[in-house]
Parts: C-alpha cells; structure tokens; sequence
C-alpha cells in the first residue's frame, strides 16, 4: 500500500524556519508537545489530531533522509497551502452579509489585518523568548554543575589535608606505615590547582549572575508579550462577536422582511379571494334578478295570449 502524500507544512507545526538545526527543532518539539499533549487539551475535540500532527512532523524532520525528501516538496506544499487560504478567504468573503456598507466594512477588515499582523509578530517574539529563554537555563544547569563539581573538588583536597594531620593518621602510622610527604613541586602544583579553580569559579559565578538575570529580563518580556497577545486575542474576538451579532441582526431582519411580505402577500391574496367572491355573488344576484325578469315576462305574455283568446 503507497503512503499517503504529505500535504502539511511541518515547520509551521513545529513553529520554526525551514533551515532551523535539529537542536532548535528538538525544543521547540518538546515545548508544543508539553502545550498540545491530549491530558492536557481534553476539553478539546482537536487535540489529539493536533498532537498527532505535530509527532508526524517530528518524526520526518527529525530523520535526515525524510527531511530531505519531505524538503523537496515543501515549497509545492507551501503554494498549496497559500491557494487554499485564499479561496477559503474568497469563500468566506462571498457568503458575507455584513457590514452592507462599504466603508465600514474597509475599516473593519484593515482594522482586523493590523491585529492580526502585530499577532504575528508578537507570536514570533514570544517564540524567540521562549527559545532564548531554553537555552539559557541550559546554560544556568551546566554552570552550576560545574560549579559543584569545583566546589567537590575542593572539598576533597581539604579532608585529605585534614586527615593527613589527624590523631588518626598519628596512631595508625606505625601500623600502617607513614603516608608519603609531598615534595614542594606537588605542593606548589596544588596551589596553583588551587587559584585556578578559584579563577574558574569565580567566572562561571558571574556568568552564572548573569544568566540568571538575562533569563528573570527574558521571562519579564515573554509576559508582556503574552500579555499583548492575549489582548489582541480577546479584541479578535470581540471583533468576531460583534461581526456575529451584525450578522445575526441582519438575518433576523431579512426573515423579518420576509415574514411581512409574506404575510402583506397573504392579505392580498385574501382580499383578492373576498373581491372574487363579492363579484360572483353579484353576478349570482344580477344572472338571478335577470332569470326572475324573464320569467315575469314569459308569465305576463302567457297571461295576455289567455286574455285574447277568452275576449275572441
């Protein structure tokens, strides 16, 4: 059985450029899975399809052979996805009753392409915060793994001096012989051990500061910007809300419209019906009247044949 042919934009799902390294795809992989993973979503009829669509993505990128199969026929898949957007866009705009005028409708649309360009664009900054902030915070933990196997370090030299002058050492040295001493150049060699990692320490304390503080400034930003974006959101939609509502006004009063010239067609149609029937009922009347007059005639001549023939 042939494979199905691919018709997503994978980067797009994994949030990232299309010459974005594997490390780079891997977080961002991560972080969405953690966002989109099905638990988390339950409420949600398209989560698991969503979830679905991003592990298929990893699973082609992440593979050096698929990615560049998949990488040939991205730009088709690109164009693609482009026509069908602005189809959709025709098909939407063709089925729109409101707003009727002209210039509120201009407004509104432009109103609605700054939104959603600055969504955009606030997207793409929290992303790159979120990316920044990543990898920062794997710096923080290998510095500070650094550090504590420094300050192990220098934790072990101190014992071992320690014990070398213990009443320990003193008591078990004629049983277990005397530890050797260290000549100068080990001494020496140790102490200068000793300032370098001092040195090393003290440069990865500060790079450690300084993380820190660039990750606390990166975390400030990413609420802002998460902040706007879901500013624009709700303005978004409201916006829909309101375009809802304008629509759901205008369709209540077509079929308003409608039921009245329904009903105005309904009584015309039962005036008609009465002045049809008034009609009939005269003809009926005057056809009667007229039958009643010929009769009265027949009788009348009747009566004056018999009246000639009793006077002969």
């Amino acid at each position: 059985m042939a494979p199905s042919e691919v018709t997503e934009d994978y980067y797009a799902i994994l949030e990232v450029p299309q010459h974005a390294t594997i490390d780079t795809v891997k977080r961002s992989y991560r972080r969405l899975a953690k966002v989109l993973h099905p638990d988390k979503n339950s409420n949600t009829s398209s989560a698991t399809a969503s979830f679905q669509s991003l592990v298929a993505a990893w699973e082609t990128i992440k593979d050096p052979v698929r990615r560049r199969e998949y990488d040939q026929k991205w730009v088709h898949i690109r164009q693609c996805k482009s026509t069908r957007e602005q189809v959709e866009k025709q098909r939407a705009g063709s089925f729109r009753t409101e707003p009727r005028d002209p210039a509120e409708e201009t407004t509104q649309r432009k109103e609605q392409a700054i939104l959603l360009e600055r969504l955009r664009n606030l997207e793409g900054h929290r992303v790159s915060y979120q990316n920044q902030i990543y990898e920062l915070e794997r710096g923080i933990e290998k510095l500070a793994t650094d550090l504590n196997r420094l300050r192990d370090k220098d934790d072990w030299e101190l014992r071992k001096e320690r014990e070398g002058d213990s009443w320990w050492t003193y008591i078990t040295s004629p049983i277990l012989g005397k530890l050797p001493k260290e000549t100068e150049e080990q001494k020496q060699q140790q102490a200068i051990d000793r300032i370098q990692r001092l040195n090393v320490k003290r440069i990865k304390e500060n790079d450690l500061g300084r993380q820190a503080a660039s990750v606390q400034s990166l975390k400030e930003k990413l609420q802002d910007v998460n902040g706007k974006i879901s500013a624009i959101e709700q303005k978004v939609e409201e916006m829909a809300r309101a375009r809802e509502a304008n629509r759901q006004e205008q369709s209540r009063k077509e079929q308003e419209a409608k039921r009245r010239a329904e009903q105005q067609e309904a009584r015309e149609r039962v005036a008609k019906m009465q002045a049809e029937r008034v009609r009939r009922q005269e003809e009926e009347t005057a056809r009667a009247a007229q039958q009643a007059r010929e009769a009265q005639e027949v009788r009348e001549a009747e009566e004056g044949k018999r009246r000639a023939y009793g006077t002969k």
